[in-house]
């Protein structure tokens, strides 16, 4: 049906009607939607200061990242490392051409279980409070802020920020897991003294689904609304988003999916060899 973004772009994705079939009622989405309405996202819904400061995952990085290995192909060098370097050297290609560090909104989609999730990595690359935007403080100078609001402030970043909806399980090991890529990555690219162990995992109260097939639906909501309705205040507990967007908007989502790629197919018409 389609390749998405248009030639002559890198790692496009191509759209069948297999995938369109996922958006029927009922049905769960695989990672193709899932990837190309995060990319849709990105290219054509963020201004050009919030695509520079921000980096979204393929669905497979997670699945990559936690992809167990069999003891018999591993070399015997390999076989000595530590789990948390192992698994980071599966991916370790993944950020050649990006510093992470350098942004601030890190999107990783996840799928266990056969359950999508979220997971948003906010301003992995600071090693010290700041003061930065979506932030419920104004951009002052630090003299001039009220010392609460330092403090809210400084409790508040980095974090790892867990959206699911279907809300029960813990997701701390998930929470580890990418705090330990974090580490290496930052080992192998920064190379100074860092701990990223404490970094505050946080699962916030948000609309849930109500049904056991929309979970890829509610995360594109989620990344959508992360950008169209910013997190005005990363303290802990986080509050105010139950109500982040309305149950009708995610009911209308996989028709608004579909009809955006036939619209995306009449504009990017595929060339026939």
């Amino acid at each position: 049906l389609l390749t998405y973004p248009p030639p002559p772009t890198k790692f496009a994705l191509t759209i069948t009607n297999e995938d369109l079939y996922c958006l029927n009622e009922g049905e769960f989405l695989n990672d193709v939607i899932i990837d190309f309405y995060l990319k849709y996202l990105l290219l054509e819904k963020l201004s050009e200061k919030d695509r520079e400061r921000t980096h979204i995952f393929s669905s497979f990085f997670y699945k990559r990242l936690t992809q167990k290995i069999p003891k018999t192909a591993e070399s015997t060098a390999d076989r000595n490392k530590q789990p948390h370097i192992k698994r980071h050297s599966l991916v370790k290609t993944w950020t050649r051409h990006v510093d992470i560090f350098e942004k601030d909104f890190i999107v990783v989609p996840i799928n266990e279980h056969s359950h999508w999730f979220l997971a948003i990595i906010c301003f992995p690359g600071l090693e010290e409070p700041q003061f930065c935007p979506f932030l419920p403080v104004p951009l002052k100078t630090p003299e001039s802020v009220p010392a609460s609001h330092k403090a809210a402030a400084a409790s508040s970043i980095p974090c790892i920020l867990v959206f699911d909806s279907l809300a029960g399980p813990s997701r701390s090991a998930v929470c580890r897991i990418l705090k330990e890529y974090l580490q290496v990555e930052w080992d192998i690219k920064k190379g100074t003294e860092r701990n990223f162990k404490d970094i505050r995992g946080i699962s916030p109260k948000i609309p849930q689904q109500n049904n056991f097939s929309d979970c890829g639906i509610y995360v594109l909501q989620y990344v959508e609304s992360f950008f169209e309705c910013p997190i005005m205040d990363y303290s802990c507990p986080m509050k105010g988003l139950d109500n982040w967007f309305l149950h009708e908007v995610v009911a209308n989502k996989r028709e608004d999916i579909s009809n955006l790629v036939l619209r995306l197919k009449d504009l990017y018409p595929l060339k026939k060899s």
